[in-house]
């Protein structure tokens, strides 16, 4: 029996070398041949098309149309380059992505996140691992961190000079690149995350062709979540509370209005660009805006009194590549980062970063800062304040119209969950 599984072991090595061995004779026969002439065109993979697309483009001689060929390849090499180009097409079990290239291409990347922050700890358990099963670690990619690199500004001007080839991004970063999504950061404008879900469900593609003009391709549109106000001493449960704080803004011009409208006193740094230092100024600053895993991972709620979750503002993030670096790879590597690697790591990543804020908020909650309640009727002054700069705004900030569809998306939506 021992004698026979042996006999059957080395027979099964045998074959698993002569297909290896085969399939490397057809894929140099494949480089030698196809490759003296189609090197230069590196979206010639075996992967660019299906299997019944090849078998079309033989049975029916479509080479011929264009140049003969048959003087410089032999009926059998023809049968082994199609055969080659079948076991390795777009729907076989193992595509060939890189044909004659064998070029690797290394991204690289800055965001203002820390390095150990919460949300590059998403990167590295979810966006990444993602990205090299889709693009068989093909695209390497190198991030320089926060620490590092700077802030959404210096980040966009080391894209424009091609210092950097993609950028992970805040709210007002992707406003700075994209002005007309800098609608989806209007104060109080969405209630519940399922209303800023649906409204990118609706206007994503819009956005994508808006980061398309002005030279990006939008890999991922990613998320904060609801920011909160947090302040240092005084409690804010009225609109007439917030007048003479000082709070530090970072987020903007959008986000220095919303304060001014609302009264308050509003520091920013010279030169705009000390994202974090600002707020972390006890004596200066009184209050803030920010997103629940800053505050928790950078230890600024022991400095804190209290937090106020009045959804002020839903911020958004995004990853953004330039077009030249988009254009550069494969066909086929850009079909499976727009398709399936972008649905799912938009949705993962999302849902890691709620639930990963709603523990931030409770756990600073749990260590002594005071969660303020603010009454229904207080609650609407405040909104009722800052809602007249959703329109002062418009075509200055975004367009009027991409404002007017996204309030007709949200009624949609509202309407549909009233009717549940």
């Amino acid at each position: 029996m021992k004698n026979i599984l042996y006999i059957l072991l080395l027979i099964f090595i045998a074959c698993s070398w002569i297909s290896i061995a085969c399939a490397n004779d057809s894929g140099a026969i494949f480089l030698q041949k196809c490759g003296s002439c189609h090197k230069k065109i590196r979206s010639f993979t075996p992967a660019r098309y299906t299997s019944a697309q090849w078998r079309r483009f033989f049975d029916k001689n479509k080479h011929q149309r264009k140049k003969d060929i048959s003087h410089l390849i032999t009926t059998e090499e023809r049968s082994t380059i199609k055969m080659y180009l079948l076991s390795h097409s777009k729907d076989s079990a193992e595509p060939d992505v890189v044909g004659f290239s064998q070029d690797k291409y290394v991204w690289k990347v800055g965001t203002l996140v820390p390095k150990n922050m919460g949300w590059a700890k998403l990167y590295r358990e979810i966006i990444l691992p993602v990205f090299n099963m889709v693009t068989n670690d093909t695209i390497s990619v190198k991030i320089y961190w926060g620490d590092i690199i700077g802030d959404d500004r210096s980040i966009i001007q080391k894209m424009e000079s091609g210092e950097l080839d993609a950028g992970g991004i805040s709210g007002y970063g992707t406003s700075l690149i994209c002005p007309e999504m800098s609608v989806l950061n209007l104060p109080f404008l969405f209630n519940t995350r399922g209303e800023f879900d649906y409204v990118i469900s609706k206007m994503g593609h819009q956005f994508d062709m808006l980061m398309d003009k002005r030279g990006y391709k939008l890999l991922l549109l990613t998320e904060q979540d609801f920011d909160q106000i947090y302040s240092r001493h005084r409690e804010i449960t009225r609109l007439s509370h917030f007048s003479g704080m000082r709070f530090g803004s970072w987020f903007g011009s959008l986000e220095k209005s919303v304060l001014k409208q609302l009264g308050s006193e509003v520091i920013s740094s010279e030169d705009e660009r000390s994202v974090y230092k600002l707020i972390l100024q006890q004596h200066t600053v009184d209050a803030f805006i920010a997103p629940a895993m800053f505050v928790l991972s950078t230890n600024m709620y022991k400095d804190l009194h209290c937090i106020h979750q009045i959804k002020i503002r839903y911020a958004n993030g995004t990853v953004v590549l330039r077009k030249e670096a988009w254009n550069a790879i494969s066909p086929f590597y850009q079909e499976r980062i727009q398709g399936y690697f972008k649905e799912y790591v938009e949705r993962e990543f999302s849902e890691a970063v709620r639930r990963d804020n709603e523990r931030s908020i409770n756990a600073m909650i749990k260590y002594g800062i005071k969660d303020v309640k603010i009454e229904p009727k207080a609650l609407e002054d405040i909104k009722n304040a800052t809602k007249p700069l959703w329109f002062e705004l418009a075509d200055k900030l975004y367009p009027k119209e991409i404002l007017f569809e996204l309030l007709h998306h949200l009624e949609v939506y509202r309407k549909q969950m009233r009717e549940r």
